[in-house]
């Protein structure tokens, strides 16, 4: 009984512990609120933007190759709208996969090239490729967006780690391949509004554009659903809000997803998603691809020799100019062309003079030139062509006949050449027509020329705005062109040159002999001694030359005694010697102290170093990579000296005016001696061939 009260006390008081808890704490008991029903008439949903687009081709022409060699990240139907609108506008579409043919030559006969969603980077020689052709006038189209990244890797042993398909790698370093050639990097990020967007915070609305741009003429509002931030060189097209940022340049606004650049020939975009279905009819979307369309069908290419046979527009004529009536010959020599236009599905035919409405090739020989002397005119093209069979009448006062003189090529900004062994090719281009002029000495030199045509090896060749010459056979001077010049039997060349390469010593970085070897090439029988390899040569190792050529690229100037003996052997051997650096003499009385060369400024044209050149042009080098001062010639130092000076320092030079190359020359001592103030790899590369044909000439004697 004591145990059963005991019980029952113990729960009891515990019970009224808790019961007087509750009571204390207890505030009534919860009634919920009353929740209205929802009228689903009254929920409203952010509905897309869907605006209807009648597109107004305008009749285009060219060849538009789209890639898809780079793993594009691009579903079968993506590219349809844009395909769809360049056929509307007589456009031709090529799709490129990079296995039958190489990307320069499927874009040697294109107008634009499109590059979308790229996951594969292009390597150096695309790159090149791709700038050439943009340089050329092409047309380059580069779009890639957050949601194209590139596919998961696998490793060694072929497993896909399972965290490169959560987080895949990222596409944008394919993309940068070929934007940062023109100086625009994509970003790694994406754009987002979360005050005014389409539905989304990723769904962009744009309303800024680019005044007056026939790309964004028109456009009112662009909804981008995934886009990626551009930067850099050109002009941005699209501009984002203040309300509009990137998720990884933090802080930043005012943000583009499209510029243009390259003046006006490549187009940016950071967003793919706006091409293709159903996103392309969001707002003024549709619009903006027809305006791209638009600009992909304009053929802005600057086409010439290198586009062969793509250059003509039309059936192509070939005629000849061999003979007054059609030589059967020249149906051998023109089966090569035959086959590349065949090849090309374009039309070859033989006439006798062109045709109406057809563009032409003339191919003839240098004394037959009269069907083709206006084109030579229009492109500044002389070939002087001498009479060898010269009757009494034209005697000379001595009563002998006068001895013929080398026939010879001028071309305008290119210089003086012979005609043996060479090949001139003219291209003239007009509305009405665009005309090839083939011109070699003889049937077999001709024949070489159509085969470098046909195999497009310029190679060696050199070219200023529509002229290209090219050496195609031997050289062969008659004896009275050979003069004092010993060829050692050797007939192929205008003479033996030596280089002395100065390319160690102190300050330097680079000498200019490789440079001035590939300029003189074919025409020349070079030899280049390398200080570096081989120390300075003897008075036995500089035997056998026709002229000398010092060379010490941007080295500081130094005299040692192996360099002062090699050196007056050259000037003492009766030959030509020209000094060519950045340091080209030591301070005495015709220099001052030494200072940066920038620029050249043409002193006289009629000088034989700057035949070719136009007077008072003005020439700017290419940096110095060491960054040494170069020799400052005195100019008043220069009385009562013999001196024919071609070049002065130009006007952002110090000590503008002062010469920069010249010539020394003494008939009684028997020298004769050119100073060039600068590295020869400083000259612009389109101006070393002629201006080092013009020293050999010199030198030689001619």
């Amino acid at each position: 009984m004591k145990t059963l009260f005991k019980l029952v006390f113990f729960f009891g008081l515990i019970a009224a512990i808790f019961g007087g808890r509750w009571l204390w704490y207890h505030r009534g008991f919860y009634t919920p609120t009353e929740i209205p029903s929802i009228e689903s008439l009254q929920v409203s949903m952010p509905t897309a933007d869907y605006r209807a687009f009648t597109d107004a081709p305008r009749p285009g022409d060219g060849r538009v190759v789209i890639d898809l060699a780079h793993g594009n990240n691009l579903l079968v139907d993506d590219l349809t709208p844009l395909m769809d609108r360049l056929a509307a506008r007589g456009v031709e579409v090529v799709l490129y996969d990079g296995y039958d043919y190489y990307l320069d030559e499927i874009l040697s006969d294109a107008t634009a090239f499109v590059v979308l969603a790229p996951v594969y980077s292009f390597y150096s020689e695309e790159q090149q490729a791709v700038l050439d052709f943009v340089e050329d006038g092409g047309l380059l189209l580069l779009a890639a967006d957050p949601t194209r990244s590139a596919p998961p890797v696998p490793d060694d042993w072929g497993y896909i780690d399972l965290s490169s398909i959560l987080f895949p790698p990222s596409a944008v370093p394919a993309a940068n391949s070929l934007a940062n050639q023109y100086g625009l990097s994509y970003y790694e990020d994406y754009l987002y509004n979360q005050i005014d967007n389409a539905g989304n915070y990723r769904n962009v609305k744009f309303t800024k554009f680019e005044a007056e741009n026939p790309l964004t003429d028109g456009l009112k509002l662009l909804i981008f659903e995934a886009a990626h931030s551009i930067k850099g060189d050109g002009t941005p097209l699209i501009l984002a809000d203040s309300n509009t940022l990137s998720n990884f340049r933090t802080g930043e606004t005012g943000l583009t997803p499209a510029i243009q650049t390259a003046e006006g020939r490549v187009l940016a975009l950071g967003d793919v998603t706006f091409l293709i279905p159903p996103a392309n009819r969001l707002a003024d979307n549709d619009h903006f691809l027809s305006n791209i369309a638009d600009w992909l069908s304009k053929d802005g290419r600057d086409w010439d020799l290198a586009d062969y046979p793509y250059l003509f527009k039309r059936p192509v004529d070939l005629v000849q100019t061999l003979e007054t009536v059609l030589n059967p010959d020249v149906l051998d020599l023109v089966s090569p062309l035959q086959y590349t236009f065949d090849s090309a599905g374009m039309t070859l035919e033989i006439h006798d003079e062109p045709q109406s409405g057809s563009d032409a090739i003339f191919v003839g020989l240098f004394d037959k030139l009269d069907p083709v002397q206006d084109y030579l005119d229009q492109a500044g093209v002389s070939i002087i062509v001498s009479d060898t069979e010269k009757t009494d009448s034209e005697a000379t006062g001595d009563g002998e006949k006068e001895e013929p003189k080398p026939d010879t090529i001028i071309v305008e900004g290119l210089g003086k050449y012979t005609t043996s062994g060479m090949a001139v090719f003219v291209v003239e281009k007009d509305a009405a027509q665009t005309t090839l002029v083939i011109l070699a000495e003889d049937d077999y030199n001709l024949s070489l020329a159509l085969d470098v045509l046909s195999y497009m090896d310029f190679s060696g060749c050199v070219s200023h705005v529509a002229v290209m010459l090219c050496p195609v056979g031997d050289y062969t001077p008659p004896v009275e062109d050979v003069g004092s010049i010993d060829t050692g039997g050797d007939t192929s060349t205008l003479g033996k040159i030596f280089i002395l390469a100065i390319d160690d010593g102190a300050d330097g970085a680079r000498s200019g002999a490789p440079e001035l070897e590939s300029a003189m090439f074919g025409l020349y029988d070079v030899t280049v001694w390398y200080t570096s390899l081989s120390g300075y040569p003897t008075a036995d190792d500089l035997t056998g030359y026709d002229a000398y050529i010092i060379e010490s690229g941007d080295y500081a100037y130094e005299m040692t005694d192996a360099r002062t003996q090699a050196e007056s052997a050259m000037i003492f051997s009766g030959k030509g010697v020209a000094y060519i650096g950045e340091q080209v003499g030591s301070s005495d009385g015709l220099t001052l102290d030494p200072a940066p060369l920038v620029d050249l400024t043409v002193a006289d044209s009629l000088n034989p170093l700057a035949f070719g050149f136009l007077d008072g042009d003005t020439i700017t080098l290419a940096e110095s990579v060491s960054g040494i001062p170069a020799t400052v010639f005195s100019q008043a130092d220069f009385a009562g000296i013999t001196t024919e000076i071609a070049f002065n320092r130009g006007p952002d030079s110090p000590q503008s005016g002062n010469p920069a190359v010249f010539t020394l020359e003494d008939a009684d001592f028997g020298y004769r001696v050119a100073f060039v103030g600068f590295a020869f790899y400083r000259m612009p590369s389109e101006y070393q061939w002629m201006f080092a044909w013009n020293l050999a000439d010199w030198l030689l004697g001619d």
